[in-house]
C-alpha cells in the first residue's frame, strides 16, 4: 500500500471526525473565509473579463458586449428566471422591505449619481426610446402585415381592424375609464373654482355648474335629442 492508498483509507475511517473539524474551522472563521473568497471571485471575474472570455466557464470567448459565452448566458437566463418565478412573491416582499428601510439612503444615491451622470443618462434615456420606438414601429407592421392582432400578437385581428375581439374591447374599455377618470377630476375642479364645468372658462350662474352660454347650449341640445328619439 503506497501513501495515497494509506492516505485515503485513513480518511474514509475518519471522515466524520475531518468533517466535524472541517465544519468547527468555518464556523470560527466564517467571515474571514467570505471575505477570501469574494476577493478571489472579484479578482477572477476581472481577469477573465479583460481576457474576453466567459466569466463562468472560463474557456469559451465572451459575446460581443456581454461577459458570457452563448451557452452560459442562455443557462445563466434560464436559471435566473425559475429561480425568480418559484421564489416571486419572497423577492418582492424583501424588496419592498429593505427599500422602505433604506428610503432615504437610495434617494440619496440616486441623486447623486443623477447629478454626476446627467449627461449620460440623458444621452442613454434618448437612444432607449428611440430603439423602443422604432422597435415598436417594426412590430406593429409586421403583425399587421401577417394579419394577427398588433397588441398581443396571437389571435388573427378582426376585419377592419388591427386587434383581435378581446384586445379590441380591453383597450376601447380602458380608455373609457381613462376618459371617465379625466372627466371627472376635471368637473370637480372647474366646479371648486366656481368656472362653468362646460367650457372651463367663464364663471358658472350662481347655484348651478354652467354659464349662462352653455346652459342655453345644453337644453337646445337636449331638445334636439328629445327630437330624435321621437
Amino acid at each position: 500500500m503506497n501513501d495515497s492508498e494509506y492516505n485515503h483509507e485513513y480518511y474514509m475511517n475518519h471522515k466524520e471526525k475531518f468533517d466535524a473539524a472541517r465544519k468547527r474551522y468555518h464556523s470560527r472563521h466564517k467571515e474571514r473565509l467570505n471575505a477570501l473568497q469574494r476577493e478571489y471571485n472579484k479578482a477572477r471575474y476581472q481577469a477573465r473579463k479583460e481576457q474576453g472570455i466567459c466569466v463562468l466557464c472560463g474557456h469559451a470567448p465572451a459575446m460581443e458586449g456581454r461577459v458570457f459565452c452563448e451557452d452560459c448566458y442562455l443557462k445563466n437566463r434560464a436559471s435566473r428566471k425559475a429561480y425568480y418565478t418559484k421564489h416571486r412573491e419572497r423577492i418582492i416582499a424583501y424588496s419592498k422591505e429593505y427599500r422602505i428601510r433604506h428610503i432615504d439612503e437610495i434617494r440619496e444615491k440616486d441623486r447623486e449619481y443623477s447629478k454626476e451622470h446627467k449627461d449620460e443618462l440623458i444621452a442613454y434615456w434618448r437612444k432607449r426610446n428611440i430603439m423602443q420606438t422604432d422597435y415598436r414601429k417594426a412590430r406593429y407592421e409586421s403583425r399587421k402585415a401577417q394579419g394577427i392582432c398588433t397588441s398581443c400578437g396571437k389571435a388573427p385581428a378582426m376585419e377592419g381592424h388591427v386587434m383581435c375581439e378581446a384586445c379590441y374591447l380591453k383597450s376601447k374599455n380602458a380608455y373609457k375609464a381613462q376618459w371617465r377618470s379625466f372627466a371627472k377630476s376635471r368637473y370637480q375642479k372647474l366646479k371648486g373654482e366656481g368656472l362653468c364645468v362646460w367650457c372651463g372658462k367663464v364663471p358658472a350662474v350662481e347655484g348651478r355648474t354652467l354659464c349662462a352660454a352653455c346652459a342655453s347650449k345644453k337644453a337646445l341640445k337636449s331638445k334636439e335629442e328629445y327630437r330624435r328619439k321621437k
